[in-house]
């Protein structure tokens, strides 16, 4: 839990110049769904799945404990941490997990209306 606590404050203190995005179009699992969840604005295709499936192999899971706890809270997060059951898509929008699950192959007009003006060259 230490350790999943100091990864969350280290990546807290990045600062970016602008939003951060993430796409996810395949599976997500273990520090790679953390760190796609830590993104200012996570898109995803419907097909996309999100896991900790570390606990069914006998081992913890500091990050996703820390991260799945903070967005979705401890009752929900003990249900997917503990049993290592995916999310998908629909479910981790739903949930708060990721901001869209409308990612397209290709489509760049959903990232238009979360994107800064300046940078969609609109201005």
């Amino acid at each position: 839990m230490q350790l999943g606590r100091r990864l969350i404050a280290d990546m807290q203190c990045l600062q970016f110049p602008c939003r951060s995005f993430c796409a996810l179009k395949s599976p997500g699992y273990g520090l790679g769904t953390t760190l796609a969840l830590l993104s200012g604005v996570v898109f995803a295709s419907s097909s996309v799945t999100l896991s900790h499936p570390h606990v069914t192999r006998g081992v913890a899971t500091p990050d996703g404990a820390a991260v799945w706890t903070l967005f979705m809270g401890p009752v929900r997060a003990k249900r997917f941490l503990v049993t290592g059951e995916e999310i998908g898509a629909e479910q981790a929008a739903d949930l708060g997990l990721i901001t869209s699950d409308a990612l397209a192959a290709g489509d760049i007009a959903a990232y238009d209306s979360y994107s800064p003006r300046e940078y969609r060259g609109d201005h």
